[in-house]
């Protein structure tokens, strides 16, 4: 007796019988890559950079209007973003922001310390990075960050009051960042 194994059937698909039964199926969606603490302390820096200029071609342009000598300039190096201009009677004025944000073994610590004209406190901030330390880093939360003294998010009215108060004398200006300066509470490795 004699028995005839099933041999594996192989059918071929015709390329358009494939597409009709690609499109019948229902589509995933794809998959994002997880992103890294690298890119997201850079998207972090970015953003943080883009507040401040965005709020100095605001602030120069409300000075070509009122017939302001001088525009603001950006100084820029590593770490470091500087603001500056001469006022009427030929002072410097500046808003310096100083960025240090090292990686430390997949974390990040410090922040940005800003220092507005010859305001007697800076304000410290920090990057909220919206990160799951458990799960891999794939759709993370917008990035922000904070002022430390208020826990108030750093937002472009803070910025451009910032702006303001450096180079108009504004006293308004003054007491609404009133709030936000304070000590410097970051983290550190070593606290």
């Amino acid at each position: 007796m004699s028995t005839v194994q099933d041999a594996p059937v192989q059918t071929s698909v015709e390329p358009d019988e494939q597409d009709a039964v690609q499109a019948s199926t229902p589509n995933k969606a794809p998959v994002a890559p997880p992103i890294c603490r690298e890119q997201l302390l850079e998207e972090a820096l970015t953003l943080l950079g883009a507040l401040f200029d965005q709020a100095m071609v605001r602030a120069n342009a409300v000075r070509a209007r009122t017939g302001w000598p001088a525009p603001i300039t950006l100084e820029h190096q590593v770490g470091e973003r500087c603001y500056y201009t001469f006022g009427q009677h030929g002072k410097e004025r500046t808003l310096s922001l100083f960025i240090a944000l090292p990686l430390l073994d997949g974390d990040i610590f410090g922040g940005a310390f800003i220092q507005a004209g010859d305001a007697r406190s800076p304000i410290f901030v920090v990057p909220v990075l919206n990160v799951d330390p458990v799960r891999p880093l794939v759709d993370a939360e917008p990035i922000l960050w904070i002022v430390q003294a208020s826990g108030a998010q750093l937002s472009e009215a803070i910025v451009y009051d910032l702006f303001l108060l450096a180079f108009n004398d504004d006293t308004d200006a003054a007491k609404r960042l009133k709030p936000h300066f304070g000590l410097d509470l970051f983290a550190t490795p070593w606290s």
